[in-house]
């Protein structure tokens, strides 16, 4: 008889635990799919969460960041394989830090002098060197600097040009 009472019991608890995990998948299930079809559209459209561009535009920034040619320490550890004058990269430089006030008669960016000034420098050294004039000339960092307006699809033809773009 006891026997029989704690099979019933065993078979009751089991019952529970069943329903315990059905209900408890349905609510997970369902806060799954309220977060992906209510919350995260609003958070993107409020600018609270970053769109799947702006991730990948960070990424690509990421990338550049470790490929340092963005910065003039690519051209201090290689001065002498840079192959554009210091002229040239005066006038690159120039053209990045006027691209964020040159469009609309100066009410608006012109994101293409910013990529132009990296794209125009022909190799990853040389653009350290035209970062290196940047911060020379204008006392701020390249790569900030432009990050200030560049959109997320002109990192992607940075970091593309950079991709490619040789060594010296």
């Amino acid at each position: 008889m006891a026997a029989q009472a704690a099979m019933v019991a065993s078979a009751i608890k089991s019952a529970d635990n069943k329903k315990i995990i059905i209900v408890g998948s349905f609510i997970l299930i369902g806060g799954v799919l309220l977060y992906f079809v209510i919350y995260k559209p609003i958070l993107e459209a409020l600018g609270l969460k970053d769109t799947k561009e702006e991730k990948k535009g960070q990424k690509d920034l990421e990338k550049l960041d470790k490929s340092q040619a963005l910065s003039g320490q690519a051209y201090v550890k290689n001065r002498d394989k840079v192959t554009i004058s210091s002229a040239k990269a005066a006038r690159l430089a120039s053209d990045a830090y006027e691209g964020r006030w040159g469009g609309c008669y100066g009410l608006c960016d012109d994101e293409d002098r910013g990529v132009g000034a990296v794209t125009g420098a022909g190799s990853k050294v040389n653009i350290s060197y035209v970062a290196y004039k940047f911060n020379e000339l204008y006392g701020a960092d390249f790569q900030l600097y432009l990050k200030s307006y560049l959109e997320d699809e002109d990192w992607t033809n940075v970091e593309n040009y950079v991709d490619k773009a040789p060594n010296w």
